[in-house]
């Protein structure tokens, strides 16, 4: 199944291409790189030490590809190497509607350096409102190894904390429910139920209109009583408190 969706992903990106240069857009790159005192996905404690997480984003019209990747910095990780463990590529497409934000996409998980985890894909959708606190409501479905529902409801606020608005304090919090298949592939319960919660605290500034800097402080726990103790079992932990330090590079 993983080359049939490589070779998926492989035409999307080389019509993203194609579109971008036969319409004659302006492409639009951006940079991001993360320092995380540990690697945290959706509640999951895949490195509980230091990694760094470079991407890269492409985007034209209401198009984007983004590049993702997870560098161990020690050798704790699943992968139990010091080098990349997992680069995700994901295509999207995003818009607005009166006071609406909608999104649609795809996201390939490739595991690499020894990571034991096998790869997946995922197709997503989202839908956002523009009022306070801009909530948010996810469901991505894995058609791949999982086979099963993972949906986020998340909200989010900047708060200026100076007149020109280029220095802010960033609050965030999502809460996730997933189903049935879902849960019996990640944490070995055959149920659906609420996954997991996370919340964090930021700080960001615009160095330049090109160049920003940030530091975050992130907590994430499991609410489901089997999904922890399964997860204490097979990840080493079932909650989890790290920081990011992160800097972003636009043009």
């Amino acid at each position: 199944m993983s080359n049939i969706i490589r070779t998926i992903f492989a035409l999307m990106i080389v019509g993203f291409v194609a579109t971008a240069q036969e319409e004659d857009y302006a492409v639009a790159m951006d940079f991001q790189l993360d320092n995380a005192s540990q690697y945290v996905w959706r509640g999951i404690v895949i490195n509980d030490e230091q990694v760094m997480q470079p991407s890269v984003t492409a985007s034209v019209g209401g198009f984007s590809l983004n590049v993702w990747g997870n560098f161990d910095m020690t050798d704790t990780g699943l992968a139990g190497n010091d080098e990349f463990s997992e680069v995700d590529y994901t295509l999207a497409y995003n818009g607005e509607v009166d006071a609406f934000n909608f999104g649609i996409g795809a996201v390939y998980y490739d595991y690499i350096g020894g990571n034991p985890r096998e790869e997946t894909a995922e197709v997503f959708g989202s839908i956002g409102f523009d009022v306070m606190l801009n909530p948010t409501l996810t469901v991505y479905y894995d058609f791949d190894e999982a086979d099963g529902f993972y949906g986020t409801l998340g909200v989010g606020h900047s708060i200026p904390l100076n007149d020109e608005e280029t220095f802010t304090f960033d609050l965030a919090a999502k809460v996730a429910y997933a189903d049935g298949d879902y849960n019996e592939y990640y944490y070995g319960v055959d149920d659906h139920g609420f996954v997991d919660v996370v919340g964090s605290v930021g700080l960001a500034y615009a160095i330049t209109e090109n160049i920003g800097v940030g530091i975050s402080v992130s907590y994430s726990e499991l609410l489901d009583n089997d999904i922890e103790d399964n997860a204490d079992f097979a990840y080493g932990d079932s909650d989890a408190f790290w920081t990011t330090w992160s800097v972003s590079v636009g043009f």
